[in-house]
């Protein structure tokens, strides 16, 4: 059996009226190779707590995302993405690592989480592949 797959795919955010614009945002993320998914997935963490008795007595679980890290090593580029300081800077945001430098604004946490949403379900899904019995 084959399998055909992209290995690079594209996403056009919805935040701030992006998809409506004549050159909207473009996001171009790598399709997750399994190391991808093995370093960007969270693992859970469960604690228990014991009593003195040296029994059980309940546990926690705890899921750490890290967002940053996903969109830093899933988006491999980003197209038509420019800030203009209202000093006439340009900052031109060109990768997911970018999107978290120094003087980008914060304003653009609301694209950085819309795209890490996407990630993390892109990550998270388990594809289905179509096939077909012959016989």
């Amino acid at each position: 059996m084959v399998l055909e797959v992209n290995d690079v795919c594209e996403y056009t955010p919805e935040w701030n009226g992006n998809k409506s614009q004549d050159d909207p945002i473009l996001i171009k993320y790598k399709n997750p190779t399994m190391q991808l998914y093995k370093n960007l997935v969270p693992q859970p963490q469960l604690v228990l707590k014991v009593g003195a008795d040296g029994k059980a007595d309940g546990g926690e679980t705890t899921v750490t995302i890290n967002n940053e890290k996903i969109v830093g090593d899933m988006i491999s580029s980003i197209e038509n993405l420019n800030i203009k300081l209202k000093n006439g800077t340009i900052i031109p945001v060109k990768t997911g690592k970018e999107l978290y430098g120094a003087d980008v604004p914060q304003i653009v946490s609301g694209l950085i989480d819309e795209v890490g949403s996407y990630l993390q379900g892109i990550l998270t899904r388990k594809a289905a592949v179509d096939a077909k019995n012959s016989e």
